[in-house]
C-alpha cells in the first residue's frame, strides 16, 4: 500500500513538472514572440527613417521643422546650400532672425494663426536673408506638428526659391504700367 501511495505521489508530481514546464515553456514562446515582434517593428521604423532621410537629403526644395518656440529642429540640404548656412548654424536658430522685423512679425502671425486655425498654409511668400545679406524669397507650405495627443510641438515646411520669378513677375509689371503710361501719352497727342 505504501508503494501505491508513493507511486501516486511521484505520478502526480511529474504531472505537476509537466504543468510547470508546460507554463515555463508558454512564457518562453510569449517571450521570443514579443521579442521578434519587437525586432521586426525596430526594423521598420529603421527603414522608414532611412527613408526619410534620403527623401529629406534629395529633395531639391527646402524642408525646415521648427519647435513651438520659432527654433529650427530639422533642416535639409538644400535649404542649408539656398542660404549658404551650415545645418549646425540653422539648427537651434530662431526661423524670424532670418528675416527683416516686418517680415519677421508676418511670420510670426502667421504661425499663431496656424496654430489657432489648426491649418496648413498654402503658398506663403517668405523673404529670407542669405549668409551672405543677399535677399531671397520662398513660396513656402507649412503645416502643425502635433504629438499623438494633438498638442502643437512645431511647424513644418516646404518652400521653393521663387525669388527670380518674383523679380520677372515686377518687371513684367512695370513694364505693363509703362506702356499703359506710353499708350495714354501717345493717346494725348
Amino acid at each position: 500500500m505504501g508503494d501505491g501511495r508513493m507511486n501516486d505521489v511521484i505520478i502526480e508530481r511529474r504531472r505537476e513538472d509537466r504543468r510547470h514546464d508546460d507554463r515555463r515553456n508558454g512564457e518562453r514562446r510569449k517571450y521570443e514572440r514579443r521579442a521578434d515582434i519587437r525586432k521586426r517593428n525596430q526594423e521598420e521604423i529603421r527603414e522608414q527613417m532611412e527613408k526619410y532621410r534620403v527623401l529629406l537629403k534629395d529633395i531639391n526644395d527646402a524642408y525646415f521643422e521648427v519647435d513651438i518656440l520659432g527654433n529650427f529642429t530639422i533642416v535639409n540640404s538644400a535649404m542649408c546650400n539656398a542660404l549658404g548656412y551650415g545645418p549646425e548654424e540653422l539648427i537651434g536658430t530662431k526661423y524670424w532672425k532670418l528675416t527683416d522685423k516686418e517680415v519677421g512679425k508676418i511670420l510670426q502671425q502667421a504661425v499663431e494663426d496656424l496654430h489657432k486655425k489648426d491649418q496648413t498654409i498654402n503658398l506663403l511668400d517668405m523673404v529670407a536673408f542669405k549668409k551672405d545679406g543677399t535677399k531671397v524669397i520662398y513660396e513656402a507650405m507649412v503645416s502643425v506638428i502635433k504629438e499623438t495627443d494633438g498638442v502643437v510641438i512645431g511647424f513644418r515646411g516646404v518652400g521653393r526659391d521663387v525669388t527670380r520669378r518674383r523679380q520677372m513677375e515686377a518687371e513684367l509689371k512695370k513694364n505693363q504700367e509703362d506702356l499703359i503710361k506710353k499708350n495714354r501719352e501717345i493717346e494725348e497727342r
